[in-house]
C-alpha cells in the first residue's frame, strides 16, 4: 500500500481512487516520446486520413466532420498549423534561387514592402492569417446556410491545410518547371481547389455556390493584402512624423 503522490491518498490499484494520479509515472525514454509527438499531430489515424479525404472528397468530408463523425480526422486548427509549418520548411529548403537577395533589400524598402515580402516568403503562415478573412467573407455569403462562424473557421482550416500540402508535392520541382507552370500549378492548389472545395461543401449541385465561393476567395484575399497595405503605410507615415 502507497499514498497517491498528489493528494496523499492511499492507493492499492495502478491509480488514486481519489484524484486518479498513476501510482508509479512512466519513465521519460523514446517510448514515450515518439508516442507523445504522434498523439499531438494524430498521425496514428488523423492526418494521413486528412489528407486522403481532402484529397479526394473535401466538401462532403468536412460536412461529415462537423456533423456526423469526428474521430478519424486530425483537430482542423492544428491542421492547419501543421501544413503551413511543413510548407514552410519545404518551401526554405527548396526556395526559388535569388530570395536571399531579396531578403537583404528589405532593410532599405518601406515597412509596406517589408510586410509584403514576409508574406511572399512565408506563405504557409500568411495563410493562416488569411483564413481569418475569408472565414468572414464565407460568413456573409452563405449566411442562409446555418453554420456558424466556428464551423466556417473548421472548414477553412482543413481547406487552406490541405492547398498549402498540394502546393508542397511541387515545391521540390520548382527549379525544372517553367515559371508559368509552376504559377498555373500555384494557382491551381491555393485558389482553384479551395473555391472548389467551398462550393462543395455548401451544395455541390448548386452552380451558383461554386461562383459565391469564388467570390469569397477574392474578396478574403483582397480585403487581407489592403489590411497589410494599409499596416505599412501608417507605420510608414508615422515613422516619417516622428
Amino acid at each position: 500500500m502507497t499514498n497517491c503522490k498528489k493528494c496523499a491518498s492511499e492507493i492499492d490499484h495502478n491509480f488514486c481512487g481519489q484524484c486518479g494520479h498513476p501510482a508509479q509515472l512512466k519513465s521519460i525514454d523514446h517510448h514515450y516520446v515518439s508516442h507523445e509527438l504522434l498523439h499531438l499531430l494524430h498521425f496514428e489515424k488523423g492526418f494521413l486520413f486528412n489528407a486522403k479525404e481532402l484529397f479526394l472528397r473535401p466538401g462532403n468530408s468536412i460536412r461529415m466532420f462537423i456533423k456526423e463523425d469526428r474521430t478519424k480526422h486530425m483537430k482542423p486548427i492544428a491542421f492547419l498549423i501543421f501544413c503551413a509549418l511543413l510548407y514552410t520548411f519545404v518551401y526554405n529548403y527548396f526556395k526559388p534561387a535569388g530570395s536571399a537577395h531579396a531578403a537583404e533589400t528589405t532593410e532599405t524598402q518601406s515597412t509596406v514592402a517589408v510586410m509584403q515580402h514576409w508574406v511572399t516568403t512565408h506563405f504557409g503562415y500568411a495563410y493562416v492569417l488569411i483564413s481569418v478573412f475569408l472565414a468572414f467573407w464565407t460568413k456573409v455569403f452563405f449566411r442562409k446556410q446555418g453554420y456558424n462562424f466556428y464551423e466556417i473557421i473548421t472548414l477553412l482550416c482543413f481547406i487552406l491545410g490541405q492547398g498549402l500540402l498540394l502546393t508542397m508535392v511541387v515545391l521540390p520541382f520548382v527549379g525544372i518547371l517553367n515559371n508559368y507552370v509552376f504559377a498555373a500549378i500555384a494557382i491551381s492548389t491555393t485558389m482553384i481547389y479551395p473555391t472548389f472545395a467551398i462550393g462543395q461543401f455548401f451544395g455541390s449541385r448548386k452552380a451558383i455556390n461554386y461562383v459565391k465561393a469564388a467570390v469569397v476567395f477574392l474578396l478574403g484575399n483582397l480585403s487581407f493584402y489592403l489590411t497589410v497595405l494599409l499596416i505599412g503605410t501608417a507605420i510608414d507615415y508615422a515613422k516619417s512624423i516622428l
